[in-house]
């Protein structure tokens, strides 16, 4: 049995994911230390996973100015043989060299072509900048700088040079996705607490009727909570009240809406999907690739808001498969009623999701997952 740490974003796609992989360590005989704020801990307790504190800035680049201290006192404190962090968080890394554990690193989204935002100048030049303040970083702890002035992206600052996983589906992977050559690409490791109740909604879902699940994204940025209120306000004019209708609004807490509609039911607790994701028919979401391969494992159609980063592009991977489509962000109401009936009664799609469900049957990503770690011990 090996002790190992495990830290993430506070995200929760990103949370869950690392929740995923921790219990997956745990069922093969590890002791699992987990990391992260405090209102992770009952999730992590849930889990039957050792909880301790971490303040992690949600903004990555924020995050790596800060000290390695905290992390390594967790290291030295619990004997800690090695730390697994998401890609987009460097102090771990650096908090793995200076202690020299052995380090995985793991990527919740889907990898995007190494041409995307080539336009936007703002992302160009903080990507050509992040290698001069990773080596003010190791000159501060005391290592070596690397001579390596190839510009970063910022969702890749903690890549492992020992073992990358991809957390991805590998039909969602684009063919010319510029990978860490340390990457595996493993498929996701979903996180389902099974101490959630049978419904976690505000309303009981009609069973006459089809449920469609509208998803917020957990990220607390202007713009996309913006654009999210926006297709929010749409999905309730074009599902409430509807007599063919259930409509589940899975909400992170930054979002409240109201609704008289009784067939509108809201649902705050974010990892809670699994309890209804299995009578639900279509998922409108940013493209989250948590909750969207969450809907892949039910053979739930996906329709897409493009307002994440890489959003768009992973709606146009939906599309090649025939499990999904991007939404113009000027569609009606009456236009996102009508594209959902579609994509509900369509026998191509249904029959797209279900062999792509079935696909994801003989993933074995935990399985993959934890053999691939156990390699590094």
């Amino acid at each position: 049995m090996s002790n190992i740490l495990i830290l993430s974003p506070p995200y929760h796609g990103h949370i869950s994911t690392a929740l995923g992989i921790a219990v997956t360590l745990k069922k093969r005989g590890h002791h699992v230390i987990f990391a992260s704020e405090p209102r992770y801990q009952p999730l992590v307790n849930g889990a039957g996973l050792k909880w301790v504190y971490l303040e992690i800035d949600a903004d990555p680049f924020n995050d790596m100015k800060n000290s390695c201290s905290p992390i390594i006192s967790i290291i030295e404190n619990n004997s800690v043989h090695l730390i697994i962090n998401d890609a987009s968080l460097y102090r771990p890394l650096l908090a793995a060299e200076i202690t020299g554990v052995v380090s995985v690193s793991f990527d919740s989204t889907c990898p995007v072509p190494s041409d995307m935002n080539n336009d936007n100048k703002l992302v160009l030049k903080l990507n050509e900048y992040l290698p001069k303040l990773i080596n003010q970083q190791r000159q501060r702890n005391g290592l070596p700088v690397k001579n390596n002035n190839t510009p970063i992206r910022l969702e890749q600052l903690g890549v492992s040079d020992e073992l990358h996983l991809i957390m991805v589906y590998p039909q969602l992977v684009y063919e010319n996705s510029p990978l860490p050559p340390s990457s595996h690409v493993v498929g996701p490791v979903l996180f389902e607490p099974n101490d959630f109740p049978v419904s976690c909604l505000s309303r009981e879902l009609q069973s006459q009727k089809s449920t469609v699940v509208i998803s917020t994204s957990s990220l607390k940025i202007h713009h996309i909570i913006n654009e999210t209120e926006r297709y929010l306000s749409k999905s309730l004019l074009a599902f409430g009240d509807h007599s063919n209708f259930n409509a589940v609004f899975s909400l992170h807490s930054h979002y409240k809406i109201e609704s008289d509609s009784k067939n509108i039911s809201i649902d705050y607790q974010a990892a809670s999907h699994h309890t209804y994701f299995p009578r639900t028919s279509l998922l409108i979401s940013s493209g989250g690739v948590n909750t969207l391969q969450k809907a892949i494992k039910y053979g739930i159609p996906n329709l897409i808001f493009p307002i994440g980063f890489g959003s768009s592009f992973v709606g146009e991977q939906c599309e090649k498969l025939g499990i999904g489509k991007v939404l113009p962000k000027d569609i009606t109401p009456q236009e996102l009623l009508l594209i959902s009936q579609e994509m509900i009664t369509s026998p191509h799609v249904k029959n797209s999701c279900s062999k792509m469900a079935a696909a994801t049957l003989t993933c074995k990503s935990d399985e993959k997952c934890g053999t691939l770690i156990e390699k590094l011990l």
